[in-house]
């Protein structure tokens, strides 16, 4: 299924960004920023943000499909957060 048409994202490759992430940073929020950077591209048109979000937290094992987005949100990742890895950190993996 395509995510993204404007970079020709499917949800495997939200999936394979969840995966790559976590190999770097276990536990804490996902970001779709962060999900775009280690794919190598960049939101163009936006219309796909909210999408990609829900495959990220239906890919994100860690955080038994929560997210951390919201404010005020304490999920399973946020009680087992660890200092965040820079973003330069995700994308060399």
């Amino acid at each position: 299924m395509i995510v993204c048409s404007c970079n020709a994202l499917s949800h495997d490759d939200i999936r394979d960004a969840v995966q790559r992430v976590r190999q770097v940073r276990p536990y804490g929020p996902i970001t779709v920023g962060e999900l775009y950077r280690v794919l190598g591209t960049r939101p163009k048109c936006g219309t796909c943000l909210s999408h990609a979000t829900e495959h990220a937290k239906r890919y994100d094992t860690a955080g038994g499909g929560m997210c951390c987005q919201c404010p005020g949100s304490k999920c399973w990742s946020c009680d087992r957060a660890q200092p965040a890895a820079d973003a330069d950190d995700v994308v060399a993996a």
